[in-house]
């Protein structure tokens, strides 16, 4: 790991104090380090706060001059004939007005402010930049694969508003990839924080997570303010209007400034307040998860049919022929009983019609997910459920898979690895941001399946209520999106600061294309996105270095942005 610039050597290149070789290596480190490039940032707001303190305190109660001060332009004339060494002179009516006593209270003040400006424990941050750290750096740390479970272990304090006292209580929650659950038992602060948890949406979350704190901090609404003490940031958000009319007066939480972890988070709701005090954090093998737990996590589904297995599954499960009305419809519904078991998300399953019905293949998929398949297919008329790979598949779907490598190899660009202080943290980095941009892409696969089935034009034969359930899966495809989207632009723009780059800015959608073309397009968009990734932070057959990849990225990003916000308001 390289050495870090000392704070009187990042002042000295403020203050361009430096020597050109001293500035350039400087300048050289601050493009490999992000550490010293925030600490640049601070010291850059400490100085500019000095200098609004000395406007306002020090030159305000500075006392008047004892008469008029009289014209200068007789020495300005004087001084035109003067010889060089005479020059000073002209300064010397300001000489004089500083001899004057000074209110020396004022001055220490002034002073005292300065010193804690600098050195003290309360030091102004930049609240935004605190929360992408720490969003990249937990999402980085949490990041795990379909095999993979994580544990949180966790201290509720619950304040009652009113009356009833302070009670405390711990807890456990585990999170797969796909859903979360909270042993809450017959504890109270558990019980009512989940609740308020539930009604936010965040039921699939861990108490202390990224998306937690983002939707947290989105629903406070008001601008976060940031405090450093003792090796720790505080960001607190008051609530504006809209946040107090759905419960959340304040919202703040605890960053350490070590490592960008988040361990702790205080809500205050009109009810309650609570504090969630992390106590661990660990990821476990699905294999080493308790029965009873997995079983919670992830239920399975009830079913009167027998479960199918690999080796004993018929080739196909046919249901009683009765010639649907519509198979426009019943393709609608077969498509959204999928999307509500997640099915569509790059499982290998394909709806083809015959001149009766419907064939449903789903091929290599596990032995859980066929007998979901036949507990919710093929008890429907007009449904042939087939288990066998087709001799040709059709449509080359591409959708990728959502695992995410356990091992990430070294990089080929070694300022990287300078950058984020070591591999390990370099390879947590990746498998984060490769496991959003692979999230994103599922989504994306799966609303272009659907921009191919249903063309513009072609979705006038469904019924208001398939019409219905195609809007569900839009809107649910389009937030899935959104949400991988923003778990991977801070982690994006994380990088492009510290190598000097402007982060992305935000885009409006723009354009009035149809959410099938939106579809189609932004695919595009976060494919070029994604092969960028790879070829920068995995080893690939087109390596990118550095220089090469941070603008291409950007550029990337940019237009997946707006895109982005697009598909959203086209749904």
């Amino acid at each position: 790991m390289v050495d870090h610039l000392s704070r009187e050597e990042l002042l000295r290149y403020i203050d361009n104090e430096l020597s050109k070789r001293g500035a350039r290596k400087a300048a050289e480190h601050l493009c490999k380090c992000a550490g010293c490039a925030f600490e640049l940032d601070r010291l850059k707001e400490d100085l500019a706060a000095i200098t609004q303190a000395e406007i306002e305190i020090v030159e305000r109660l500075l006392p008047a001059p004892p008469e008029p001060w009289p014209s200068l332009e007789w020495k300005l004339d004087a001084a035109a004939t003067t010889s060089k060494n005479s020059r000073p002179r002209l300064f010397k009516p300001f000489t004089a007005i500083w001899k004057f006593p000074l209110a020396y209270g004022s001055a220490g003040l002034a002073l005292l402010l300065c010193f804690l400006l600098i050195w003290g424990p309360l030091q102004p941050l930049s609240a935004k930049e605190v929360i992408e750290r720490a969003t990249a750096a937990d999402t980085a740390r949490l990041t795990i694969t379909p095999q993979q479970v994580v544990r949180q272990r966790v201290r509720v304090t619950e304040k009652a508003r009113l009356g009833s006292g302070e009670h405390t209580a711990r807890m456990e929650s585990w999170k797969s990839v796909r859903s979360a659950y909270w042993q809450t038992g017959s504890d109270s602060p558990n019980t009512n924080l989940h609740r308020h948890y539930e009604q936010n949406g965040l039921a699939s979350e861990l108490p202390l997570s990224p998306p937690a704190l983002g939707s947290w901090v989105k629903l406070a609404g008001s601008k976060p303010r940031a405090s450093r003490n003792n090796g720790t940031i505080q960001i607190q958000v008051a609530s504006n209007a809209e946040g107090r009319a759905r419960g959340l007066d304040e919202f703040s939480f605890r960053v350490q400034a070590r490592d960008w972890h988040v361990d702790e988070m205080t809500l205050s709701f009109e009810d309650a307040v609570f504090q969630i005090e992390e106590e661990d954090s660990s990821i476990f093998d699905r294999r080493e998860v308790p029965a009873d737990v997995l079983a919670k996590l992830e239920p399975q589904p009830k079913s009167a049919f027998p479960a199918v297995h690999a080796a004993k599954s018929p080739r196909n499960v046919r249901a009683a022929v009765t010639l649907p009305a519509n198979l426009d419809d019943l393709e609608m519904s077969v498509r959204y009983d999928l999307h509500r078991m997640g099915a569509d998300l790059g499982d290998s399953i394909e709806i083809t019609r015959a001149p009766s019905q419907l064939v449903v293949n789903a091929w290599g998929i596990s032995p859980r997910r066929k007998e979901q398949l036949v507990a919710v297919l093929a008890n429907k008329p007009g449904i042939q459920l087939e288990f066998q790979p087709p001799v040709t598949s059709g449509r080359n779907r591409q959708n990728p898979t959502t695992a995410v490598p356990s091992s990430v190899n070294r990089q080929q660009d070694s300022r990287l690895v300078d950058f984020f202080g070591g591999a390990d943290a370099e390879g947590n980095y990746t498998r984060g941001v490769l496991h959003a941009s692979t999230e994103m892409l599922a989504h994306l696969y799966a609303l272009r399946e659907l921009a191919l089935r249903w063309p513009p034009g072609q979705d006038s034969n469904l019924s208001s209520a398939a019409k219905t359930q195609l809007s569900a899966i839009l809107r649910d495809h389009a937030n899935g999106v959104q949400a991988s989207f923003s778990e991977l632009e801070p982690q994006i723009n994380l990088l492009l600061k510290g190598f000097g780059y402007e982060p992305v800015a935000e885009s409006p959608a723009v354009g009035n294309a149809n959410w099938q073309e939106a579809s189609v397009s932004e695919l595009d968009k976060a494919r070029t996105t994604d092969r960028i990734l790879r070829s920068l932070l995995t080893t690939s057959e087109t390596p990118m270095s550095v220089d090469d990849a941070l603008p291409k990225l950007k550029q990337s990003v940019q237009e997946l942005a707006s895109g982005v916000n697009q598909l959203r308001a086209v749904q």
